[in-house]
């Protein structure tokens, strides 16, 4: 049972992380930074633009996660919560 607890746990503390308001200003001001800058490059900037585009996935990739892991959370708490209904029934 420790291996879903775990899970739980790490499921709670992602979707606290993207309830924080304070992440979601990270994210945006981080994403707005980034595509200005993408968008400000001189024509002979190819490497910085893909910097700035690697960097612009990045975050994305960091959101996705912590909602893969809220998911993970979610899904195993539901199971306890399933099997429990089915020893009581």
């Amino acid at each position: 049972m420790a291996n879903i607890e775990d899970e739980i746990a790490r499921g709670n503390q992602a979707a606290e992380l993207l309830r924080s308001e304070i992440l979601k200003e990270a994210f945006d001001k981080l994403q707005d930074y980034y595509v200005d800058a993408w968008i400000h490059t001189a024509i002979d900037e190819t490497a910085k633009r893909e910097r700035l585009h690697i960097s612009i996935n990045v975050l994305s990739e960091i959101q996705e996660h912590l909602a893969s892991v809220a998911m993970t959370g979610r899904m195993a708490a539901d199971q306890i919560v399933a099997a429990k209904d089915d020893r009581y029934h």
